[in-house]
C-alpha cells in the first residue's frame, strides 16, 4: 500500500460525469461562521506541513509493507535536510498559483489542459501519466479521467493524493471542498477514486472547526455515495476498530483479506481499496495524535 497523508494541525492527517460518484444532495442549513485569521492561517500551514511530512517521511516505507505490516517503533516528524516536493504534494500548487492569478477557483478545463501540457510532464505516474499521454493525442480534460479512455482511472489513488490542498481552500465548507477537489482530480480519475476525493476533502475542511476524529470522519461519510464501495470500506474499518480497539494489526489483516484485488499486485499497491482503508485505520487508531497517526500509516504500508 502507498502511504499518502495530509495533516491539519494535530487533528487530521490528511464525481465525475456518468459514474456513481455523485455528491450527497441532502439540503444543508446555511450558517455563517467567523474565524480569527490566525486560526485559519495556522491550520492551513499545518495542513500543508502535514502533507509534506507524510510525503517525505513516508517515502522510505512506500511499497515496503505489502504482505505484512511494518514494525516502526518510534517516529518523530522532522525534515533535517529541508523539504522538496513530488507528485504527492505539488500537483495542486500548479492550480493554486493560477487560481490566485486569475482570481478564480474553478479554472476552465481548457486552461487546465494548457497547464498540464506546460508544467506537468515529468515524474508523474499511473493514472496521471496516462492522462498526460491522452492529452498528447488531443483528448482533453475531463475526458482524460474517464475510465472509458484511461484504464487506471477507476482505481488509482490519484483521487486521494491530489485532493488534500483543496480541502484547505474551503474551511468548514465540506461540500464546497469536495466540489473544488472533484473539478481537478477528475482530470485523471473516475468512479470510486472520485469518492475518495469527496471523502478526504470533506474531512479536511471539517477539521477547521472540529477536533473530534469521529465527527470529522462522519463529515467524510456524509459526502460519499451510499451505494459506493468506498462507504463499505469505511464501515468495515469502523466495525473492525470497534471490535479490536487496541489491535490495529488485526484490522489491517482483515482489510487486506477482504479488499485485496491482485494478490499484492499493482492495484493493491496504488488502488483506492487498501489505501483508503489504511488511511482510515491510521486515522482512527492514531486518536488525533499526529506523530502516532503518521507512524501507523507508515507501518500499514
Amino acid at each position: 500500500m502507498k502511504s499518502i497523508f495530509a495533516g491539519i494541525g494535530l487533528s487530521v492527517c490528511l464525481l465525475v460525469c456518468h459514474s456513481p460518484a455523485s455528491m450527497a444532495t441532502e439540503p444543508v442549513k446555511k450558517t455563517i461562521r467567523s474565524f480569527p485569521v490566525e486560526t485559519i492561517t495556522d491550520k492551513i500551514r499545518g495542513g500543508l506541513l502535514g502533507q509534506i511530512l507524510g510525503n517525505l517521511n513516508g517515502l522510505p516505507y512506500e511499497f515496503k509493507y505489502i504482505q505484512e505490516a511494518g514494525d516502526l517503533k518510534n517516529y518523530v516528524p522532522s525534515l533535517p535536510n529541508g523539504a522538496c516536493t513530488d507528485d504527492d504534494t505539488d500537483f495542486e500548487w500548479v492550480y493554486i498559483h493560477t487560481m490566485q492569478k486569475k482570481r478564480s477557483v474553478f479554472l476552465p478545463y481548457d486552461e487546465v489542459h494548457a497547464l498540464w501540457k506546460e508544467r506537468i510532464n515529468r515524474s508523474i505516474w499511473s493514472s496521471n501519466r496516462y492522462a498526460r499521454h491522452l492529452m498528447d493525442i488531443d483528448v482533453k480534460p475531463p475526458m482524460t479521467g474517464l475510465m472509458t479512455f484511461n484504464p487506471w482511472a477507476d482505481f488509482n489513488v490519484s483521487g486521494q493524493f491530489l485532493c488534500e490542498t483543496f480541502g484547505l481552500l474551503a474551511p468548514a465548507m465540506p461540500q464546497t471542498a469536495a466540489k473544488i477537489g472533484l473539478h481537478y482530480t477528475k482530470v485523471a480519475i473516475d468512479h470510486e477514486p472520485a469518492q475518495t476525493t469527496q471523502l478526504f476533502t470533506s474531512m479536511i475542511a471539517t477539521a477547521f472547526v472540529e477536533n473530534d476524529i469521529n465527527r470529522i470522519l462522519d463529515a467524510g461519510i456524509a459526502s460519499v455515495d451510499p451505494a459506493s464501495n468506498t462507504l463499505k470500506i469505511i464501515n468495515d474499518v469502523k466495525q473492525w476498530h470497534r471490535q479490536h480497539p487496541t489491535n490495529w494489526q488485526e484490522t489491517r489483516r482483515l482489510l487486506k483479506a477482504k479488499y485485496t484485488q491482485e494478490n499484492s499486485g499493482r492495484r493493491d499497491q496504488n488502488g483506492t481499496e487498501l489505501n483508503t482503508g489504511a488511511i482510515l485505520i491510521a486515522f482512527l487508531y492514531g486518536e488525533g495524535d499526529f506523530s502516532e497517526t503518521l507512524k501507523l500509516s507508515f507501518n500499514l504500508g
